[in-house]
């Protein structure tokens, strides 16, 4: 039974190994290569800005320094809240990262004085913690922050968070300066229209306070187009029979003519 179990392993094994050469026809006469080499990723570009850090863990902010050097960015690093928003009275930041416990005033009381404030409401924050907690990252973005990163985070993930808050920030830099030169624009234009009414209002009389009187008089003409009509002249002999004295006064001739004749 042995012998004969061995003579069927024999004849049927060899078989069952040969594998057939598939069918290319059926995906257009040509093998399909799954195991074709890569090229190789263009290395990323640095990232440029300024960054402050704040977390109280001495351990945590050496680390977080560190890969936010190797970035390209410059970071400066605060152990508290208090001492960030000192930082930011007089320093400006592209980026704050801001660790969410912390002794003291912590990292959601130091957002919203961060959002608060008219300096410094417009740089993103990034909240860091080791808490994988649904509403603690609820709270962090209503307060305003721009992200939410747990610890520990690797740096791929890190760049891509800080990449995306800087292209943020520079958009919105833009468009402040925008509106900065348009109100710029617009109190120019202001003052040029108040300096041309100044002018307009230099050159015009002053105004009449007191009541104006009117009256008016009317005074025939003697003469159409330079020559004395037939009705003026016919008026003009009517007023000569009846008075010379009231033809004078009525119908005053020009100096240039003579007199009439008395004779």
């Amino acid at each position: 039974a042995a012998d004969n179990l061995d003579l069927l392993v024999e004849e049927k094994l060899p078989s069952a190994l040969v594998l057939t050469e598939p069918d290319w026809s059926s995906l257009g006469g040509q093998p399909v290569v799954l195991d074709e080499p890569l090229e190789p990723a263009a290395p990323l570009a640095p990232l440029r800005g300024t960054v402050l850090i704040v977390d109280d863990s001495p351990t945590s902010l050496e680390i977080l320094t560190r890969q936010v050097s190797a970035l390209g960015l410059s970071p400066s690093k605060a152990g508290s809240g208090e001492e960030a928003l000192a930082i930011l009275r007089h320093t400006a930041f592209d980026i704050v990262i801001l660790d969410v416990v912390m002794p003291g005033l912590g990292g959601l009381a130091t957002l919203s004085r961060l959002k608060a404030l008219p300096a410094t409401n417009h740089i993103p924050v990034v909240m860091i913690s080791s808490l994988d907690d649904m509403d603690s990252i609820v709270r962090c973005l209503e307060e305003g922050a721009e992200d939410y990163i747990t610890k520990p985070f690797s740096p791929a993930l890190l760049r891509a968070r800080l990449a995306g808050c800087l292209r943020a920030k520079h958009l919105a830099d833009s468009q402040r300066n925008h509106l900065a030169q348009l109100e710029d624009s617009r109190d120019r234009l202001d003052s040029e229209l108040a300096e041309a009414a100044r002018y307009i209002r230099s050159i015009l009389p002053p105004p009449i306070t007191t009541p104006v009187a009117i009256d008016w008089r009317y005074q025939p003409c003697t003469e159409l187009a330079g020559t004395p009509s037939a009705t003026t002249r016919s008026m003009t002999n009517t007023s000569r029979s009846t008075s010379s004295t009231s033809a004078a006064t009525a119908w005053p001739h020009r100096s240039s003519r003579s007199p009439p004749s008395t004779s």
